[in-house]
């Protein structure tokens, strides 16, 4: 069973994550490209060609092309969501704080 978590469209890929089974790719018509096994991840968003995925307080970036994967050091813990836009990072914690920090 999939259990769509979050969807995301970009480059005319679609993304759907299920915590379960990870992350599924999907072409602009629907056809199935792929399964990541990336599983249990607290946020998940795609930031041009990389993918930024929040798990226990730790940002990880995937790149699709080489298959490298980095950690990201985030200045707080309890983070609930991140995005990136204009060379900032910009994030909003269980509390509800919203923060940017410049990268």
């Amino acid at each position: 069973n999939i259990d769509p978590i979050q969807i995301i469209e970009r480059n005319n890929s679609l993304y759907l994550r299920d915590n379960a089974n990870g992350i599924f790719v999907f072409d602009r018509y629907g056809g199935f490209l792929r399964q990541m096994p990336f599983t249990n991840i607290d946020d998940f968003y795609i930031d041009d060609n990389n993918w930024l995925m929040l798990k226990n307080d730790t940002n990880f970036v995937f790149n699709p092309i080489s298959l490298q994967v980095d950690t990201v050091a985030l200045p707080n813990q309890n983070i609930k969501q991140i995005r990136v836009y204009d060379n900032k990072m910009y994030y909003l914690t269980q509390s509800g704080d919203f923060e940017m920090i410049k990268i």
